[in-house]
């Protein structure tokens, strides 16, 4: 990758606008459509699931969002006011067993070993489109992709919960990346 000074500079001044001019729903203050030269504007939307994982949409909304911001200097909003709209449906989620370690439990009679699951593959299932959201052309559409991460599994809770949300957040930050390259960078 080439370091282009200019272009840096020019990101970090618009992320700066951002963050202070950032209120809920990802609005900036006072934009209109067009009014940001060189910015691109888009909405992110995902559709509800049924997952039994608190928050889900919200950890992957959150982390496209971040990744598009951080990364590649989108600007985002609501999708009434955007120029595209990103729209990601998680079709399905599971996890399976992936790692097992053996731990020795004292019993009555002595001591007995067993197998304990130590880590679980996190596999989700996804569509994803990008729409111009005045045309309503679809710029881009991926039908079919699954996503899989490993994690940790501890006899915390708490601990297991937050390396299923890092698998989370590295599925997201691997959408935005295939977003991003698949089609954003047409414009």
């Amino acid at each position: 990758m080439v370091y282009d000074k200019h272009r840096t500079k020019n990101l970090l001044l618009h992320l700066v606008l951002l963050i202070t001019a950032v209120g809920c729903g990802y609005k900036l203050a006072g934009y209109e459509k067009g009014e940001i030269k060189n910015a691109k504007v888009i909405a992110v939307s995902i559709v509800a699931t049924t997952s039994t994982i608190p928050k889900l949409e919200w950890y992957v909304t959150d982390e496209i969002k971040t990744v598009l911001m951080r990364n590649f200097g989108y600007v985002i909003v609501p999708e009434q006011e955007a120029d595209f709209v990103l729209n990601i449906k998680i079709t399905k989620l599971s996890t399976e067993p992936s790692g097992y370690t053996t731990k020795k439990y004292k019993v009555y009679s002595g001591e007995s070993t067993y197998a304990v699951l130590s880590s679980n593959r996190l596999v989700m299932y996804l569509k994803a489109e990008l729409v111009k959201t005045i045309s309503k052309e679809t710029i881009w559409s991926e039908k079919s992709i699954i996503e899989k991460e490993l994690y940790n599994v501890d006899s915390d809770p708490f601990v297991t919960e937050n390396n299923l949300r890092s698998a989370i957040s590295k599925i997201a930050e691997r959408l935005a990346n295939m977003v991003y390259t698949a089609a954003l960078n047409k414009f």
